[in-house]
């Protein structure tokens, strides 16, 4: 029988003898009886180190963590009543009730009085005054409040960290059974301590697991535990900037307007933007067909950290949307000139994203780390806690409402399917929406926005972005973002160096640079004999960009391309290859009409008929683009 330590008497840790001074839910208080030094530690390490006492039995103090807020309460104003009847004077009052006198009544008097007063038995106020002797923190407490998770004398340190071994990498995995969880406890269990677990009954085992995942359902879909395991340990509290780019807002959000895309289907494109805390205005805005990834939100960073007059007018490519559909009017060149170009410029230097497979993503958070910014996470289903972007969100589909082919902001509200005559091209609706995000929303005065030097007057984004440009941040502005920089910003990975090249997603990829590479014993430090690491793009396989030993980047196009897309058996595919090329061509025109890099490559074909006969399709040479001209 394992013997639980006697708070009433010295005990004995491993550096000599100590003194009960105070005890909390969690920590105590001690004094070590040689040299009277007092220490403070938890009650963990206490029952580590006080010598043959179990260290499972030190767990009762805890109690007072498993009860309710409501609990707590209840059992602080019945220890305040029960204090009352022990010595004579209850807390919190200077006045003694002379019901209570210690020198004029006895304790019988007292308890006797005490269960008058608060209507209960003698009986009952003797029991909550022994138990109170015994446990001062959580004696006098409802026995019924600690029933929520029954006996668990069973659940041993080591059976705990199995448990939590298990619950701890359980996101990563997929949604399974609670005995399929069960297993796996058992199984670290004996990998860990050697021996078979436990003999329990099955309803034991589900009650401990309860217990351990703090009553959180465990049989919740995968995306949503995975949401959950990101969420901030502590609560995010929203900051008061005092300066332009001190905090950056992203988000994306789906525009509610069909439009003809690439392939000559109907569509919709995805609006990731920037908004700057300080004073609400657009800092950089990107397009995606289908939805945003984390090459999208890496054009938003480069938008964000090149100056303005040095992106690319495309007055030609303007002038071509504008003459077909001359009905929708676009920014001249010279107010697209003074609105957007000549917008004045503060680097950023946090921003604040949601929880978003393209935000967590190991590329973006590179490209974050590379341009010195810092990326804070708002906990999952909060959107308060994003609120200028969430504003500029219903701003975008207020103006959406103005477009033809608006589908309305739900179903509920959804009206006629409009003709595809009627639509405007994709790329005349990313030019609307720059143009009004840029020359309207941030030159618009509103919002509240005030300035110390003109306090009586209502200033514009764009007029408190002017007054801030003073302090930009010189040491860190950048020359414009160059092709490679944009290279380096996609995922990254790494292969064998074969001698026909690099074997990567059912393709073999070659560049006569590589032959110098395959007698080098070791290409990338810490990667092994021969394994090179390369930038790919998941959409585009025309081309990968290995990493040479000295950093360069070596682009490699695929060898025996007549064996792509053979199979026609599978129409299905022509499908896929159409949104493929839907996706590519937003994102480079996207670059276009917001001055980023686009991307050097160009989508892959697609085949009408998916029962011809396969064709062989010449790789396409990436070379340079000339911005004020179609890409198509």
């Amino acid at each position: 029988m394992t013997r639980a330590i006697d708070l009433t008497k010295p005990i004995q840790l491993d550096d000599g003898e100590y003194r009960l001074v105070q005890r909390t839910s969690s920590m105590m208080t001690l004094i070590r009886s040689a040299d009277r030094e007092v220490i403070t530690m938890p009650l963990g390490e206490v029952s580590r180190r006080a010598a043959d006492v179990s260290t499972t039995l030190l767990a009762l103090p805890q109690k007072l963590d498993l009860l309710s807020p409501a609990d707590r309460k209840a059992v602080h104003e019945r220890n305040t009543e029960i204090e009352e009847v022990l010595f004579g004077m209850r807390p919190g009052r200077k006045k003694q009730n002379p019901l209570y006198d210690l020198a004029k009544t006895t304790e019988t008097q007292r308890v006797e009085s005490k269960a008058n007063e608060l209507d209960v038995s003698a009986r009952t106020m003797w029991r909550w005054v022994a138990r109170y002797r015994e446990d001062p923190e959580t004696g006098a407490a409802d026995l019924r409040a600690f029933r929520q998770f029954g006996r668990t004398e069973k659940l041993t340190a080591d059976l705990r960290g199995a448990f939590a071994k298990v619950l701890n990498e359980y996101p990563k995995k997929q949604t399974v059974r609670k005995s399929v969880l069960v297993g796996w406890v058992k199984d670290e269990y004996l990998r860990t301590c050697g021996e078979a677990p436990p003999a329990l009954s099955r309803t034991t085992w589900n009650k401990y697991l309860d217990i351990m995942s703090g009553r959180v359902d465990v049989t919740k879909p995968a995306k949503r535990r995975q949401t959950d395991d990101r969420r901030p340990d502590k609560p995010y509290r929203p900051r008061i900037t005092s300066r332009s780019g001190e905090l950056i807002e992203m988000d994306t959000t789906k525009l509610d307007v069909d439009c003809l895309m690439p392939s000559g289907n109907r569509g919709r494109i995805a609006i990731a933007a920037a908004i700057d805390v300080h004073n609400s205005s657009c800092r950089a805005i990107s397009f995606a067909s289908i939805a945003t990834r984390s090459v999208d939100q890496i054009s938003l960073l480069v938008q964000m950290t090149t100056q303005p007059a040095d992106r690319p007018g495309l007055a030609a490519h303007r002038e071509r949307l504008q003459g077909m559909y001359p009905e929708h009017r676009l920014l001249t060149g010279e107010e697209y000139e003074r609105k957007v170009l000549n917008r004045p410029f503060v680097y950023p230097s946090q921003i604040t994203v949601d929880n978003g497979s393209d935000f967590s993503s190991a590329p973006f958070l590179a490209a974050a780390r590379r341009a010195r910014i810092s990326v804070v996470f708002a906990p999952p289903g909060s959107p308060a806690k994003k609120p200028h972007i969430e504003r500029f969100n219903l701003e975008i589909a207020k103006f959406a409402q103005t477009l033809p082919g608006s589908v309305g902001n739900s179903v509920a509200n959804r009206g006629a399917e409009t003709p595809m005559s009627e639509l405007l091209s994709y790329d005349m609706v990313m030019a609307l929406v720059s143009d009004w995000a840029f020359g309207t929303y941030n030159t618009t005065p509103g919002n509240k926005l005030h300035h110390d030097a003109f306090p009586g007057l209502e200033l514009s984004p764009n007029d408190m972005l002017e007054l801030d440009s003073s302090i930009t941040r010189t040491d860190l502005l950048r020359v414009p973002v160059q092709g490679d920089d944009y290279l380096r910003a996609l995922p990254i990975d790494d292969r064998i160096l074969q001698p026909d090249g690099i074997h990567f997603k059912n393709l073999t990829y070659w560049s006569d640079d590589l032959h110098p590479l395959l007698d080098l014993p070791e290409l990338t430090p810490g990667l092994g004999a021969r394994r090179i690491q390369f930038h790919y793009d998941g959409d585009v396989h025309e081309f990968i960009w290995a990493i040479a030993p000295d950093g360069s980047l070596i682009e490699c196009e695929p060898t025996g391309v007549t064996q792509r897309r053979t199979r026609p058996h599978e129409p299905e595919r022509d499908v896929a290859l159409r949104r493929l090329s839907d996706r590519v061509a937003v994102e480079m025109v996207s670059g276009l009409v917001s001055g980023t890099p686009a991307k050097p490559y160009v989508a892959a074909a697609v085949r009408k008929d998916p029962y011809a006969a396969p064709v062989e399709e010449p790789t396409q040479s990436r070379g340079a683009f000339d911005p004020n001209q179609s890409p198509f």
